[in-house]
């Protein structure tokens, strides 16, 4: 091939013919032919190809003849691993089989692909095979066939393919559950690799942490503004299929934790969730929310022991927990409420007061979007239209980006409190009190909360 362009692709030769023989390719190295050269092969410097060819079966005419058979198929062991902790769950195995490109295919029971470990140690099917969707970098996707094998074909030497393992629940609904790697060097070595996402929620006593069985989980829609838009109810029960062979409860909604205090959901992708726990002798467990996007979500459960007489509002973060506490204090419309910074305390302290006097909860604003928006939809479904928001501190601390998503969600009576540091601050704050003169006046060190 002369006149070639350094690093450049060429324009093939014509095949050529030659008698009883079919051309196969043209190939960089003579015997093996295990580097096919084509329109798409950078040259780099002179080469010499060599064309390959493959006699034709006896009595045969036709240029379109097959090739010759290909060898034995080999057979390799690959893992399945568990995508938390890395430990390997099974064994997988592959038939390999070599065409006369070199290249390889793989044949292997897809029912050998999603086995997981449950937590008391034993490995077993994770869901009906048949309801499992691979598919390749280019969301080729890999068919089952009807004796629950999948065959991954074409595969060059020298190269790496990974692979996206999903539980199809119809509709165009997937949920990634793993991912399948296979490696093949160039000497046509082969590594399969399947990493599978551990489904498998553990319930465990907070003091203990011994496992809890007999607990009663239950999975609900959370209030979001993304399930709203979907028209999914906030509250409602999640009605999921039933996947018999999911263990331990075949997908069930509500359902019990077993011995080993498992609990697991297969849940619709991109859709936000929460979870409602509860045994005798234990307080009730709600989770925040859980937004699942395209993979399913391992969630662990921590439980505390009831105690006679008391009642605990607690949420996974402080800004979780003021909402509770607010929630359990205020049952019906609200006229006034008070927001402070959640990542200090001098604000939300001294604006305790303006909330007695108000009849109104102290929300803690964080900084990220979801925090922001859970402030919101509290507002929303708890505060008068006409009602009065009262921000407490700079927009250094609660931001005019929330002032503004405040107003958005039509609220117009905004008030913010602030002052140049946290005591002109609650100066700010005690002026809006209005107290009558000669009320006495408390003071506590501002460098610390104890004493306030």
């Amino acid at each position: 091939i002369a006149n070639v362009a350094e690093n450049t692709t060429v324009t093939l030769p014509a095949a050529p013919t030659k008698t009883g023989y079919r051309f196969d390719g043209w190939y960089t190295d003579d015997g093996t032919f295990a580097n096919e050269f084509t329109e798409s092969t950078p040259v780099t410097s002179n080469l010499t190809v060599y064309a390959k060819w493959i006699r034709r079966s006896s009595g045969s005419g036709s240029s379109n003849s097959s090739a010759t058979p290909s060898a034995p198929p080999t057979t390799i062991t690959g893992d399945v691993r568990d995508g938390s902790t890395g430990s390997t769950v099974s064994n997988i195995t592959a038939a390999v089989t070599r065409d006369s490109n070199n290249r390889l295919t793989l044949t292997m029971q897809a029912s050998q692909i999603v086995v997981a470990k449950k937590p008391g140690g034993t490995a077993a099917p994770l869901i009906d095979a048949s309801k499992v969707a691979i598919t390749g970098e280019a969301g080729v996707p890999l068919t089952v066939s009807a004796n629950g094998t999948i065959q991954v074909s074409g595969l060059p030497q020298g190269t790496d393919h990974s692979y996206n393992i999903s539980y199809d629940f119809g509709n165009g609904r997937k949920i990634t559950i793993g991912t399948m790697e296979i490696k093949v060097d160039k000497s046509g070595k082969v590594e399969l690799n399947v990493t599978l996402i551990d489904p498998y929620g553990v319930i465990t006593d907070g003091a203990t942490g011994k496992v809890i069985a007999g607990v009663k989980v239950t999975l609900y829609y959370a209030d979001t503004a993304r399930n709203k838009a979907e028209g999914k109810t906030p509250g409602a029960l999640v009605e999921l299929p039933i996947l018999e062979g999911f263990k331990p409860n075949d997908n069930k909604n509500p359902q019990t934790s077993d011995s080993d205090g498992a609990y697991a959901f297969m849940v619709f992708p991109t859709t936000d969730y929460y979870l409602a726990a509860v045994k005798d002798g234990y307080e009730e467990y709600k989770s925040p929310t859980i937004s699942v996007e395209q993979e399913i979500v391992k969630w662990d459960i921590q439980m505390v022991e009831s105690v006679t007489g008391v009642d605990r509002l607690a949420g996974l973060t402080r800004v979780d927990t003021a909402l509770e506490i607010a929630k359990a204090s205020f049952t019906g419309k609200l006229s006034h409420v008070v927001l402070a910074t959640a990542d200090n305390y001098p604000d939300a302290l001294a604006g305790s007061v303006l909330a007695y006097q108000l009849n109104a909860p102290v929300l803690l604003v964080g900084s990220t979007a979801s925090d922001q928006e859970k402030v919101i939809e509290y507002l929303k479904s708890s505060l008068d239209k006409t009602g009065e928001v009262y921000i407490l501190g700079g927009t250094a601390v609660v931001s005019t980006d929330m002032e503004a998503k405040i107003a958005a969600s039509g609220f117009s009576r905004i008030t913010r409190l602030a002052g140049t540091d946290r005591y002109e601050t609650a100066v700010k704050i005690a002026e809006r009190l209005e107290v009558k003169t000669g009320t006495p006046v408390i003071l506590a060190y501002g460098e610390s909360y104890p004493d306030a």
